[in-house]
């Protein structure tokens, strides 16, 4: 199993909030790209996909936003 999908794995069994740095690894490794940020919210935007913003509060964002990004990835 590759780093890239033990990430993923641990994401989709998280029971908490997750980190922003960790979210922001998976995000890019899947082709997202930061195109914007204004306070606590960044925003992701990938070619021919859906952009998503992201509120991060004391470094972590709240599992229904990462509920969210799995959704975006999968698509």
């Amino acid at each position: 199993m590759t780093k890239k999908e033990k990430r993923f794995e641990d994401l989709q069994n998280l029971k908490a909030d997750a980190s922003f740095q960790v979210i922001k690894i998976i995000l890019e490794e899947n082709g997202y790209r930061l195109t914007a940020s204004k306070g606590s919210h960044f925003r992701f935007k990938k070619a021919n996909k859906p952009s998503i913003s992201i509120p991060v509060h004391h470094g972590k964002v709240k599992k229904v936003y990462i509920k969210e990004i799995l959704k975006l990835i999968q698509l």
